[in-house]
């Protein structure tokens, strides 16, 4: 890990070296914006369970840390993801117990490019990902863990590329990431997603936009399968900007928790999401 943040960093020095048309320093936006509909995105917000009691809560954000362009057409930036996005679920008395919380960090490279009426580019990233069981996964009454599963050592470092096209408020991505480390050994070292989004700019009112979004992604433990998510909602605020996100969502797949990697789930969920 540390060779491959020598490496990142080194081809930062360098590249920001060259002569730039304009140079930005901790711009107050992200040159590329989160995928709606990928899990894996930095969010602030929550999502509650339709019918079961499960709640997730995320917590975190992506900075660019330098923003540059080379001509009037194309940026080139590059920040860094530190974001947790945890397992709750809701008792009497406003508790809520923290069943699973993965923790996210690394950095990141984007590259835009703008044409005549439409906009490509890609988004790379280097992270490390590690999950755990809280308290609330513990049955302090009968003094064991929930369902009888127990903590276990759950952690990958990984390379993401993620290019994408958009026109107008369409957005359409694909990629491929490659875990070259991760524990345990049953999750297999590669990953292929892709996904789209469409928003209606104001179509409600102003500054009141509704979309619709879709990510699928495989997952090779025991065999090759398929997550894939469905959002749908509305954005209060920019539709690619700042705002307020109100989605409803149904997910079907491998658990996106590490501790839970290898089982099977399927829900709908309504949630909150502040985009910054």
């Amino acid at each position: 890990m540390r060779k491959v943040l020598f490496i990142i960093f080194a081809t930062v020095i360098t590249i920001t070296t060259v002569k730039a048309q304009e140079t930005e320093w901790f711009p107050s936006d992200l040159l590329i914006h989160p995928f709606i509909s990928n899990f894996l995105e930095p969010k602030m917000g929550v999502q509650f369970g339709v019918g079961h009691n499960n709640i997730r809560l995320d917590i975190g954000n992506s900075r660019d840390f330098i923003r540059y362009k080379t001509d009037t057409l194309t940026t080139i930036s590059f920040g860094g993801d530190f974001f947790t996005y945890t397992k709750l679920r809701g008792e009497e008395d406003f508790h809520f117990p923290v069943e699973a919380v993965d923790y996210l960090f690394g950095v990141n490279a984007g590259y835009v490019k703008k044409c005549a009426d439409y906009t490509y580019g890609m988004r790379f990233r280097f992270s490390h990902i590690s999950a755990h069981f809280s308290d609330g996964h513990y049955d302090k009454i009968a003094g064991a863990w929930l369902d009888n599963r127990l903590p276990q050592v759950y952690s990958r470092e990984f390379l993401e590329f993620m290019p994408f096209y958009e026109k107008s408020s369409f957005r359409a991505y694909g990629g491929f990431t490659w875990i070259y480390h991760v524990v345990p050994s049953d999750v297999k070292k590669w990953m292929v997603h892709g996904g789209a989004e469409y928003s209606m700019p104001d179509a409600i009112c102003a500054k009141v936009s509704p979309f619709v979004s879709f990510d699928l992604r495989t997952v090779a433990i025991d065999a090759v399968t398929l997550n894939n998510t469905v959002s749908a909602g509305i954005k209060i605020g920019s539709y690619n900007g700042s705002g307020v996100r109100i989605h409803f969502t149904h997910f079907k797949g491998k658990n996106i928790h590490g501790e839970y990697y290898n089982l099977d789930e399927e829900y709908s969920a309504i949630g909150v999401n502040i985009d910054l």
